[in-house]
C-alpha cells in the first residue's frame, strides 16, 4: 500500500505466491483444516499455549490499557537525550515513558523480593543482610522510645504500642522502598532493555496481542469444529443439548470479547448537581457523545444528569492537645503524623492524661464518652452569652448577602475564633472574617499586619520522618524526604477551583479558567509543583486538597498534602469586623487602619459592583447548645450531619457537650481546660468530623437520562442510583460511581464505559454454566443405571 511506481507490482506478485498455498489448502483440501482444528492434541496445545500466554501477562507487568503506546513509541523514545529530540515530548513518547517507569517499578519491587527471599540479594548489588537496617530501626525506634512513656501516660498504653509497631513498620518499609528505588537506578539500563524487548514481543500487553488473540482464535475454529462434528442432526438429541450449551457458550465469549475490543470507550463524566451533559472525557483525552457509534441521527443521543450526589465518610472525634505560640494561637503539643481519634459509635468510651490522684490511685484526668450519637440529625441551636475570657465561648456574627435584584440570598454564620479563616465571596474576590478586640487601637494593629504572602501550605516528610511544610506561593522552593532521599519540589502555580482532564498520556491537564484567581470559588483548590528526584528525574504533579484523589504520578513514594490559606489567598479585598469590648461594631479592610469605621446592624456593605451584605448580628463569646433531633426518614442523600452528646470529665468538671459533624461549623469542636497529674495546664480541642483523609465508606449518584424531542424539548427517559460496583446501564453505556471530592459535596466523577461485548460474554457464561451442569450433574443422574439392572 505505501509502495510506489513499479516496486508496487513487485510486492503485490511476492504476497499473491505468499497467500496461494494456504488459500490452496483451504479451498482443495478443506478436510485437511478442519481434521487440524478438531484434533484433541492441537486443542490441548493450544489451551496449554493459552495457560502460558495468560502466565506470562502475570509475570511481566501489562501497559495500561487506557493509554497504549502508540505504534513507534518505545523506538522513538530511546532518542530522548538527543539534542534533536522535540521538546516538549510527543503524546506517544510521554505514553511510553510513562509506561516505563511503571514496568520498571514493578519488575524491581518483584525482583527485590525474589532476590531477598532466596538469599541472592549481593547478586542484584544490594546488602547481602539486613544488619544495617535492623541498626537503623533500633536506633530511631530508640528515639521514640524515650518519648513513648509521655504519650503512653497521656494517651494510654493502647495508642503507645500502636504507635511504636507502626512506626518500626514505617522505618522498614521505608528501607525496603529506598532498596527497590536504588535497584531501579542501579539496574536502569537492564530494566529499558527488558522493556523494549518485552514490547517488541508483545508481552507487556499480551492480552491485546496478536499472537494471544489467534490461540483464542484456534480455540475458537476448534470448538465451532468440534460442535458440528458428526452432523448437526445429532446436535438435536436432549443427551446432546448440555454439549451445544457449553459450546455455544464458548464461542459467545470468545466473540463477544473481540467484539469488544474493537468497540469499547472508557472515560469519566464529570458533573455537578443539577448539571446534564451529552458527551464524556475519554481516557485518551478526545470527547465521547453518548450516542451508538452504529446508529445515525438525534433520535438515539441522550444526556446524563446529575440529580443528586453524597459521599458518606467516617464520623470521628479527633482528641487534641495543644500549646500556646508566642505570637498567638495554638500548636499540637505532640507533633504526630496522625493526631488521636476515634471512631464515634454510641457507647464509645476513652481515657486520657493517666496519673496519681489525691488518694494514690492511677486514674484517667481527661475522660470522653459519647452518650448518643446521630448519624444524620437536624439542630436547633440555642446560644448563651459568656464572660469575655470564657475559653468556651464562640464569637458569633450573621452575615446576610444580597444579590443584583436586592433580595436575600442567603445568611452565613461566621465564627470569630483566631484560627477560622472566614468566608469567601467568588463574585466579588471578597474575603471576610470576624475577631474580637479589646478596641480601636488593637483592631488597627491586626489590620496594619498583612497575612503571609501564600496560597496555602504544602506539607510533608522531614530527613527524620517528621512532617514538615511549605507556605505555598509560586517559585517557592522547599525539600522534602521519601524513603530516604531528598526531593526538591518548586510550586509553580495554584488555584481554588482546579479542574484537571485526561491528556491523552496517561496523566491530566489543567483547564484554563477565565475567571482570575481573586474570584474564582473555593471548588477544589490544588497547586500544581515540579519534583526532582535526587537522580535530577523531573516532574509535574498537581496537589489536590482532596488527597485520595491523586492520580497515578511520578514519584508515587513521594507522599504530600495540601490545605488552601483562604484568608492568605489572592483576594479583590480583605473585610475584618470587629467586636469590641463595649458591645460596638467596627468594619476595616486589611493593610488600611485608616480604613476602620463603626458599622451598624443592617447597614449595607457593598461588595463590588452588583453584591452586598449586611451584618445581621455580632455577639461575642457565646455558649453554643445543639438540640438534634434525629432524622429517621432521611435518605442517602440528604446531606444532614452527624451529631453526638458527648459528656467530658476532667478533676474540676464533669460537663455534657453537643458536637456537629458539619464542616467549618462553630459547633464541630469544643475547647477544654485543666490541671494534668504534672501540675501543668492542659488545653485540650474535641472535634467530631468526618474523616475526609480517608475514603468514603459509600458514595452514591442519583442519574436521570434526558432525551431529546422532537419539539426541541427533553424528557426524562430513566434515573437510576450508581455506586462503585452497582452500575446503571443505558443504551450500552455503563456508569458507575468513580471519584469525589471532599471539598465539593456537588461533584461527582461517574466512570462511563461503553462495550457493546459484555452482554454476550456475559451470556455466554451463563450458557457454559448451565451446559456444564447438564452435562455432568443433570445428565448422570437422569441416564445412570441401578445397582443389579443390567
Amino acid at each position: 500500500m505505501l509502495a510506489d511506481g513499479a516496486e508496487r507490482w513487485f510486492w503485490a506478485t511476492f504476497f499473491f505466491f505468499l497467500l496461494l498455498p494456504p488459500f490452496w489448502i483451504l479451498f482443495f483440501r478443506f478436510g485437511w483444516v478442519f481434521a487440524f482444528f478438531r484434533s484433541v492434541q492441537v486443542g490441548i496445545i493450544n489451551l496449554c499455549l493459552i495457560g502460558l500466554g495468560s502466565i506470562l501477562g502475570v509475570l511481566f507487568h501489562q501497559e495500561d490499557p487506557s493509554f497504549p503506546i502508540p505504534r513507534g513509541g518505545v523506538e522513538r523514545l530511546a532518542d530522548w537525550e538527543e539534542p534533536s529530540f522535540p521538546s516538549p515530548w510527543p503524546v506517544e513518547s510521554r505514553i511510553a515513558y510513562r509506561n516505563f517507569l511503571d514496568f520498571r517499578s514493578a519488575h524491581a519491587f518483584s525482583g527485590w523480593h525474589m532476590a531477598s527471599a532466596v538469599g541472592l540479594r549481593g547478586w542484584i548489588g544490594l546488602p547481602p543482610g539486613t544488619a544495617d537496617l535492623d541498626a537503623m530501626v533500633a536506633e530511631r525506634v530508640g528515639i521514640l522510645d524515650q518519648r513513648l512513656p509521655e504519650l503512653h501516660e497521656r494517651f494510654g498504653e493502647e495508642f503507645a504500642v500502636a504507635l511504636r509497631t507502626k512506626s518500626e513498620t514505617g522505618l522498614r518499609a521505608r528501607e525496603r522502598n529506598r532498596e527497590i528505588r536504588e535497584l531501579e537506578s542501579l539496574h536502569n539500563d537492564f530494566w529499558w532493555s527488558l522493556f523494549v524487548w518485552s514490547s517488541r514481543f508483545d508481552l507487556i500487553r499480551v492480552y491485546r496481542s496478536e499472537w494471544f488473540a489467534a490461540f483464542w482464535a484456534i480455540l475458537f475454529f476448534g470448538v465451532l469444529s468440534n460442535t458440528f462434528r458428526g452432523g448437526w442432526r445429532r446436535l438435536l438429541r436432549p443427551a446432546k443439548w448440555g454439549f451445544v450449551l457449553t459450546h455455544t457458550g464458548i464461542l459467545m465469549v470468545v466473540v463477544g470479547g473481540f467484539h469488544g475490543r474493537l468497540t469499547e470507550m472508557r472515560g469519566i463524566l464529570e458533573l455537578h448537581v443539577d448539571e446534564s451533559r451529552g458527551y464524556f472525557q475519554q481516557w485518551d483525552g478526545r470527547e465521547a457523545f453518548f450516542k451508538d457509534p452504529s446508529a445515525d441521527g438525534l433520535d438515539t443521543s441522550f444526556l446524563v444528569r446529575l440529580d443528586a450526589f453524597r459521599a458518606d465518610y467516617h464520623d470521628v472525634l479527633e482528641v487534641l492537645y495543644l500549646k500556646q505560640k508566642a505570637e498567638g494561637g495554638g500548636k499540637f503539643e505532640f507533633p504526630l503524623d496522625r493526631q488521636p481519634r476515634a471512631r464515634v459509635f454510641e457507647g464509645l468510651e476513652r481515657s486520657y492524661d493517666w496519673g496519681i490522684d489525691s488518694s494514690g490511685a492511677r486514674v484517667p484526668f481527661f475522660k470522653v464518652k459519647v452518650e448518643k450519637f446521630l448519624p444524620q440529625a437536624k439542630a436547633e441551636p440555642t446560644l448563651t452569652p459568656v464572660a469575655w475570657d470564657d475559653p468556651s465561648g464562640i464569637p458569633l456574627a450573621w452575615l446576610a448577602w444580597e444579590g443584583e435584584s436586592g433580595l436575600e440570598e442567603q445568611v452565613e454564620v461566621l465564627p470569630g475564633r483566631l484560627g477560622d479563616p472566614g468566608t469567601s465571596h467568588a463574585e466579588s474576590g471578597t474575603r471576610i472574617r470576624y475577631r474580637l478586640v479589646e478596641g480601636a487601637e488593637q483592631a488597627k494593629s491586626l489590620l496594619a499586619s498583612l497575612p503571609i504572602r501564600r496560597i496555602g501550605v504544602l506539607a510533608g516528610f522531614g530527613e527524620d520522618g517528621r512532617q514538615v511544610s511549605l507556605d505555598a506561593a509560586p517559585g517557592a522552593v522547599g525539600d522534602f524526604f521519601a524513603d530516604g532521599r531528598p526531593f526538591k519540589v518548586r510550586i509553580v502555580s495554584g488555584r481554588p477551583d482546579v479542574e484537571l482532564v485526561p491528556d491523552g498520556a496517561g496523566g491530566r491537564r489543567e483547564v484554563v479558567q477565565s475567571v482570575p484567581i481573586d474570584m474564582a470559588p473555593l471548588r477544589n483548590p490544588g497547586i500544581r509543583i515540579e519534583v526532582k528526584s535526587p537522580s535530577g528525574e523531573l516532574a509535574d504533579r498537581w496537589v489536590l486538597e482532596d488527597e485520595f484523589q491523586n492520580e497515578g504520578v511520578r514519584f508515587p513514594e513521594l507522599k504530600l498534602n495540601f490545605h488552601w490559606d483562604l484568608w492568605s489567598a489572592p483576594a479583590r479585598s480583605k473585610l475584618t469586623i470587629f467586636r469590641y469590648r463595649d458591645e460596638s461594631t467596627w468594619i476595616g479592610e486589611q493593610g488600611s487602619p485608616e480604613s476602620l469605621r463603626e458599622l451598624q446592624a443592617g447597614e449595607l456593605v457593598a461588595l463590588g459592583r452588583s453584591s452586598e451584605f449586611s451584618l445581621r448580628e455580632a455577639m461575642g463569646p457565646t455558649k453554643v447548645d445543639l438540640d438534634f433531633q434525629p432524622l429517621p426518614s432521611a435518605d442517602f442523600f440528604n446531606p444532614a450531619p452527624a451529631a453526638a452528646i458527648v459528656r467530658v470529665e476532667t478533676p474540676n468538671q464533669d460537663q455534657v457537650i453537643t458536637l456537629s459533624a458539619e464542616p467549618g461549623s462553630p459547633f464541630q469542636e469544643s475547647q477544654f481546660r485543666y490541671v494534668g497529674p504534672d501540675g501543668e495546664d492542659r488545653w485540650v480541642v474535641l472535634v467530631l468530623r468526618e474523616d475526609r483523609d480517608e475514603l468514603p465508606i459509600e458514595w452514591r449518584s442519583q442519574l436521570s437520562i434526558l432525551r431529546p424531542t422532537s419539539e426541541g424539548e427533553v424528557e426524562r427517559s430513566s434515573v437510576g442510583q450508581i455506586r462503585v460496583n452497582d452500575y446503571m446501564k443505558w443504551r450500552g453505556f455503563r456508569f458507575f460511581q468513580s471519584n469525589a471530592r471532599p471539598n465539593d459535596a456537588t461533584y461527582s466523577g461517574i466512570g462511563v464505559v461503553y462495550d457493546p461485548g459484555i452482554p454476550m460474554v456475559l451470556t455466554g457464561l451463563w450458557l457454559v454454566m448451565l451446559g456444564t451442569f447438564g452435562v455432568f450433574l443433570v445428565r448422570p443422574l437422569l441416564t445412570r443405571k441401578h445397582r443389579g439392572v443390567q
